[in-house]
């Protein structure tokens, strides 16, 4: 090698980290926000995917939300293992409260909300939030 000449057989290796866009946080947001909305006029105790309380006995089940949760999006390490391109991450728990009669005593119980989950990308770009990383979950996942 001369003077001023450059080996090729350097490599450099560079990490990119993607950041999730404000409008993509928020659609998925929404649709967390949707799911939540739909479990809390449940007459169940146990919405599936909702609160592992026992519905044992329990009736007059109303919810009501009383936070929703906040989340962001991250890079899936391996989008085939994540079930999507992105993670989602829980950064401050939602809460809801339950109130119900069991026995004839009225009770309330307050539950906290982590979801999680993947996002994909559908055939026509919009997002999709997959709360269960299942292959499936996502309709349109050509």
């Amino acid at each position: 090698m001369h003077a001023g000449q450059h080996s090729l057989d350097t490599t450099t290796s560079v990490t990119l980290q993607l950041t999730a866009r404000p409008e993509a946080v928020e659609q998925i947001s929404a649709q967390i926000r949707a799911t939540l909305d739909t479990c809390a006029g449940s007459t169940d105790l146990s919405p599936t995917g909702y609160s592992d309380l026992d519905a044992l006995g329990a009736t007059d089940v109303t919810w009501q939300i009383i936070t929703y949760p906040k989340i962001i999006l991250e890079q899936a390490d391996n989008q085939y293992e994540a079930g999507g391109l992105a993670d989602v991450v829980t950064l401050t728990p939602g809460k809801t409260q339950a109130t119900f009669t069991r026995r004839g005593v009225t009770q309330t119980r307050t539950v906290q909300i982590t979801p999680g989950g993947a996002v994909s990308v559908l055939a026509d770009g919009e997002l999709c939030w997959n709360a269960t990383r299942s292959a499936l979950a996502c309709g349109d996942m050509e």
